[in-house]
């Protein structure tokens, strides 16, 4: 079992992170911030627990980069 290192998050109208959901790698990450700005308009961004950084982040208009 892989452990769940990977933070999706988005921010609220401050600008203070929201965490949304935890998914164990990078494919599920791109998968899982494609179905959230498919859903709702916004910016989103993954945050790896592991190195404490944002490997990824895309706003209301990148959705569609995130190709696959």
């Amino acid at each position: 079992m892989s452990s769940l290192s990977l933070g999706i998050l988005t921010k609220d109208v401050h600008g203070n992170p929201i965490w949304l959901d935890a998914v164990g790698d990078l494919d599920a990450e791109r998968l899982r911030l494609r179905q959230l700005a498919s859903v709702i308009r916004g910016e989103y961004f993954a945050f790896d627990q592991n190195v404490h950084q944002i490997v990824v982040s895309v706003g209301a208009s990148d959705s569609d980069r995130l190709g696959g």
